[in-house]
């Protein structure tokens, strides 16, 4: 019989051991299986900041490149028509002074400039007409539209004009973008010279 005894209480020994080592934390070292609700917020939230940031950066870029194409494109309209009018006499080969503006038969309602054969006929050329080449071939420049102004200045100051005719005709060409001005294009043509360049 004793030896039952022994057994038993070698067991409770051995459980009296076994309680009285402590048991250690469950949560200071658990290995993980998921992710928490904070993490997810966290997470979301530092993906959303660097997306706004990206979707900001990439909009002041196209908005950069517009502004560059728009000028662009408005420099090349001017700087064209500008050299176009520049290019031709100062008075009407036929008839020297004579009108002021498109002679007889030089202007038709479509645009068309073909027959401009000096400066001042491009006087009527005003806001809206369309871009095109001088033969009327339309230009690819969506929402651009362009005016031209003749004026006789006097010979010291280009900015005056002058109330009489004199030898210098300036041409201030203006280029608008949906109805902005995208631009100036300013120069002087004298009689019997070459034109005057000057910031006007």
């Amino acid at each position: 019989m004793r030896p039952v005894v022994r057994l038993a209480a070698r067991a409770h020994e051995r459980s009296a051991c076994k309680r009285s080592v402590p048991l250690p934390a469950r949560t200071a070292f658990r290995s993980r299986s998921g992710t928490t609700l904070l993490e997810v917020i966290v997470a979301t939230t530092v993906i959303a900041l660097l997306a706004a940031a990206f979707g900001s950066a990439s909009e002041s870029v196209l908005a950069t490149r517009r502004e560059s194409d728009r000028s662009w494109m408005a420099t090349e309209l001017g700087n064209a028509l500008l050299q176009e009018i520049a290019s031709l006499p100062f008075d009407d080969p036929q008839e020297g002074e004579g009108e002021w503006g498109p002679e007889g038969g030089e202007w038709s309602d479509d645009g068309v400039r073909a027959l401009f054969d000096d400066v001042d006929d491009y006087r009527v050329w005003t806001l809206g007409q369309p871009v095109s080449t001088k033969s009327g071939t339309a230009i690819d420049a969506p929402g651009f539209s362009w005016e031209v102004s003749i004026d006789y200045v006097e010979g010291g100051d280009f900015e005056s004009i002058a109330a009489e005719p004199t030898l210098h005709k300036r041409i201030l060409v203006s280029i608008y973008e949906s109805g902005e001005l995208a631009g100036t294009f300013v120069t002087v043509r004298t009689q019997g010279g070459r034109d005057v360049d000057f910031d006007g």
